[in-house]
């Protein structure tokens, strides 16, 4: 899918045309191949590895045209594809919070009355291992809220049949992602690969730590204490161990945690692309 957008429209809609491209939570929809052209302005935005196929990646060194990805993993996957000029990162960010207050850290514990209770947000595909995160909730004794859109194909319907095995697990499909928020204490993402990981960056906006496996781009904001949350590769057969000691991790770095998720948020967002996207 290509959009023609001239540049003055950009300029004179720009909140809105970046919001709506780019901070969208359906990537499907609007991340396929962004093309702005006009007399001025022509350049391309990659959202994920899937974009730079060696025939791509040659038309851009031939036209010239500026290349934005959306994190440094899909940057070195461009550059390994073949591309000559090393493209820009644009500083992804959610929207603003729809809750003002943050989770209390010392309130995480397995063992505090009513439980905890863990959500994600993701499509339906087997890369996003949803079955990890229902694996993982389980084992641990904790609810977990899964926010995905309805199923359309037998696979999805697959995924779907063997969520619902899961007694812990509650399904809200086509849910808005920020009903969420407000309903659970931890994000757990168990996805092999991320381009970017919005949803991470939207749950930490919104005042709710984020324990993820490591899936590339959220390796370019889960930094400093946040990296209390990572999970290694090597931990993910034994995933509610692992989820277990981030937990422990996130609360030992206590009030820092949120300092750097604050700074992380700091610099990212829809003023920002704008002004690389415009070259301003």
């Amino acid at each position: 899918m290509a959009q023609h957008i001239a540049p003055e429209k950009i300029v004179k809609r720009r909140s809105s045309v970046v919001c709506d491209l780019l901070i969208a939570n359906d990537f499907r929809s609007v991340w396929q191949s962004l093309l702005f052209d006009g007399p001025r302005k022509r350049l391309f935005v990659g959202h994920g590895q899937w974009q730079f196929s060696k025939s791509r990646v040659s038309l851009l060194d031939l036209m010239n045209i500026p290349t934005f990805v959306v994190s440094q993993p899909v940057a070195q996957y461009a550059i390994e594809s073949g591309l000559k000029k090393r493209p820009t990162v644009l500083p992804l960010g959610p929207k603003k919070a729809c809750r003002t207050t943050h989770v209390d850290l010392d309130s995480l514990s397995l063992n505090r009355p009513g439980g905890l209770v863990f959500g994600t947000v993701s499509r339906l595909d087997p890369i996003k291992r949803l079955d990890l995160f229902a694996r993982a909730t389980q084992e641990l004794g904790v609810h977990g809220i899964m926010i995905v859109p309805e199923p359309t194909s037998v696979e999805e319907h697959g995924i779907i049949d063997l969520l619902a095995s899961f007694e812990n697990i509650e399904i809200r499909k086509n849910a808005s992602a920020d009903a969420i928020w407000g309903d659970i204490d931890i994000f757990l993402s168990t996805s092999a690969a991320e381009s970017l990981g919005l949803a991470h960056l939207e749950a930490l906006i919104n005042g709710v730590p984020v324990i993820s496996t490591a899936s590339h781009g959220p390796s370019d904001f889960m930094l400093g204490e946040l990296r209390a949350g990572w999970i290694p590769d090597t931990d993910e057969n034994q995933i509610s161990e692992a989820v277990a000691r981030s937990i422990s991790s996130i609360q030992a770095a206590a009030g820092g945690y949120w300092s750097a998720a604050r700074s992380i948020l700091r610099d990212r967002g829809i003023a920002r692309c704008a002004d690389l996207l415009l070259g301003e």
